[in-house]
C-alpha cells in the first residue's frame, strides 16, 4: 500500500462528525470540519518513536480509526499530517511519511486533518472556501446550505476565481451564474446537491439515529476535490455529488473544476426524486457544469442527456477473462468531459472512474447499508471507495463509480 496524506476519507460515523444525510442542521459545521478545521482534538499522554513509526498514547478513549490522516502538532515544533496505521485501545500507531520526527516533544496535540481548504466567508447558511485547482491556482467554492428546516436537504454550489469578501457572492463572470449569489437552494430548477425527504424530523440526527433511513456515508477529498457519497433517504443509493479536477481544452471558460449535481423542476418543499439517480440517463436529472458551461460525461448525441445517457450499457462480465487474470479483476476508466450543447469532447475528469461492472453476482449489491463499499486495487493495495447512481435496485441500469484514496496531483 502506498501511504499518502493528500487525499482523505471521512466516515459519517467518525467521532467529531456523527451525522447522516438528513441532519441538515449539522451540515454547515460538519462541512467546515471536513474541509477546513479538522475535528476530534485530543492531547497525547506519551509518545514512542521508532524510525518513521510513532505510537501515541492518550490514556483515554480517543475515537480515532485506522486509515485516517491525523494532524499532529507539538510544542517542540513538529507540525505534520501522519497516516494512522492501526488503533489499539488508548493508543494509535502512525507513519510519518518523510521519516523526520524532529520536534515531536513537549505538549502534543492531535486532530483528524481536514482537506486543507480555507474558510474565507461564513454567514448563516453561506460558506465560501478556497480550494486548489489542478494547476495549484486558487478557486473559491460557495456552498449555500438549506435554510428551511422543513424542506429537503440541499446544497447549491458555485466555483469561481474571485469572490466578494463583503457579500460572499462569487463575482467571477465566468462562474456558474445560477448559484453565484443565491441565498437559498430552494428554488425550482436550480442545480444542487439534492436530498429526498422534505421533513424536519432528522434535522439533528446522529449517524446511528439516521442509519435505518440513510444508511452508510463517506466523503473523500483533497485540496483539489470533494466527493459526497451517501443515500439521502431513498430506498436505494441513487445520487453521486462532488467537485472534481479537470484537464480540459485551454479556454478561459473551462478553467475550473467540474461540479456534479442534480436538477429537478420542483422546489425543495416537496419530496425529491426517489427512483432515478443523477447518473441515470435523461430521467435522472443529472446536471454537471464547468464554470458557467454545462457539460456531460458522455457524448450521447442528444441534449436530453443529463450526465450520462448510455448508462444502461453494461459490460458482458464484471471481471476480466481467465485468459488474462484468474483473479476477479474489474477494470475502470476515466470519465471524458463533453460540452452539453454540442457533445464535443473537452477533456477528462479526475478523482472518479467508471467501474466496468456487468449485471451479475460479482457486481456489488445495491443497498444503502452495503454502499459505499471500501475495497482495494490489485496492484498497489490502495484503498478505493465504490458507489453508484442508477435506477432503484436495478443493476443493469446502474453506473458504478470508483473513488481512489490516492494523490490527485504530485504538484501539491
Amino acid at each position: 500500500m502506498i501511504k499518502q496524506t493528500q487525499t482523505k476519507m471521512f466516515d459519517f460515523s467518525d467521532v467529531g462528525l456523527d451525522f447522516c444525510a438528513g441532519s441538515k442542521n449539522k451540515f454547515p459545521e460538519v462541512f467546515k470540519k471536513m474541509l477546513a478545521t479538522g475535528f476530534n482534538p485530543q492531547t497525547v499522554l506519551s509518545v514512542v518513536i521508532n524510525d518513521d513509526q510513532i505510537t501515541l498514547t492518550y490514556g483515554v478513549s480517543h475515537g480515532y480509526v485506522a486509515d485516517r490522516v491525523l494532524h499532529v502538532t507539538a510544542s517542540g515544533g513538529f507540525d505534520k499530517e501522519v497516516y494512522i496505521d492501526s488503533v489499539n485501545g488508548q493508543s494509535i500507531t502512525c507513519t510519518v511519511l518523510d521519516g523526520n520526527t524532529t520536534g515531536l516533544t513537549g505538549t502534543i496535540n492531535t486532530k483528524i486533518a481536514s482537506l486543507g481548504w480555507e474558510l474565507m466567508y461564513e454567514l448563516t447558511n453561506i460558506h465560501v472556501y478556497k480550494m486548489k485547482h489542478i494547476d495549484d491556482t486558487d478557486r473559491y467554492v460557495r456552498l449555500c446550505f438549506q435554510d428551511n428546516s422543513a424542506h429537503r436537504n440541499a446544497i447549491a454550489v458555485c466555483i469561481g476565481k474571485t469572490y466578494d469578501a463583503a457579500t460572499g457572492f462569487i463575482d467571477d463572470p465566468l462562474a456558474f451564474q445560477s448559484t453565484a449569489n443565491i441565498s437559498s437552494p430552494n428554488a425550482s430548477g436550480v442545480p444542487r446537491w439534492d436530498g429526498y425527504g422534505a421533513s424536519s424530523s432528522s434535522n439533528n440526527y446522529t449517524y446511528s439515529q439516521g442509519y435505518s433511513t440513510y444508511g452508510k456515508g463517506v466523503c473523500i477529498g483533497s485540496p483539489y476535490h470533494f466527493a459526497f457519497l451517501a443515500c439521502w433517504g431513498t430506498a436505494y443509493p441513487l445520487d453521486i455529488y462532488g467537485i472534481f479536477p479537470t484537464t480540459l481544452h485551454p479556454y478561459e471558460q473551462l478553467d475550473y473544476p467540474i461540479v456534479i449535481a442534480k436538477q429537478r423542476d420542483q422546489y425543495t418543499s416537496s419530496g425529491g426524486e426517489g427512483v432515478y439517480g443523477n447518473f441515470y440517463g435523461a430521467t435522472g436529472g443529472g446536471y454537471a457544469y464547468v464554470g458557467d458551461v454545462r457539460v456531460s460525461l458522455e457524448n450521447g448525441n442528444t441534449t436530453s442527456v443529463g450526465i450520462l445517457y448510455t448508462s444502461t450499457e453494461k459490460s458482458l462480465s464484471s471481471v476480466l477473462s481467465n485468459s488474462l487474470d484468474n483473479f476477479n479483476t474489474t477494470t475502470a476508466k476515466l470519465f471524458d468531459v463533453f460540452e452539453h450543447a454540442t457533445s464535443q469532447h473537452l477533456g477528462c475528469m479526475y478523482g472518479a472512474y467508471m467501474c466496468l461492472y456487468g449485471n451479475d453476482s460479482i457486481t456489488p449489491t445495491i443497498s444503502k447499508t452495503d454502499l459505499p463499499l471500501l475495497t482495494t486495487d490489485i496492484d498497489f493495495q490502495q484503498k478505493v471507495v465504490i458507489y453508484l447512481s442508477g435506477s432503484s435496485s436495478n443493476k443493469s441500469r446502474t453506473t458504478y463509480v470508483a473513488f481512489p484514496i490516492e494523490e490527485i496531483t504530485y504538484g501539491y
